[in-house]
């Protein structure tokens, strides 16, 4: 089994866990100047709800901090 088969076959159970929980998720993405999140529907085609720190209200709710 060559590399790429094996990193493959090694992220399907943690993906078929998480599509058989059936859970809202959030996913958070971190660059080294901003941060994103998102909550994500359970089978993963919708968005429902999202903010970051490129948003204008987000961002002066934070100054303080």
């Amino acid at each position: 089994m060559d590399k790429k088969a094996s990193r493959i076959r090694r992220a399907t159970k943690p993906r078929a866990k998480i599509r058989q929980l059936g859970a809202t998720r959030l996913s958070v993405h971190r660059t080294p100047r901003h941060i994103y999140a998102q909550i994500v529907t359970a089978d993963g085609s919708m968005t429902l709800a999202t903010a970051s720190t490129v948003d204008k209200d987000l961002r002066a709710s934070l100054a303080a901090t």
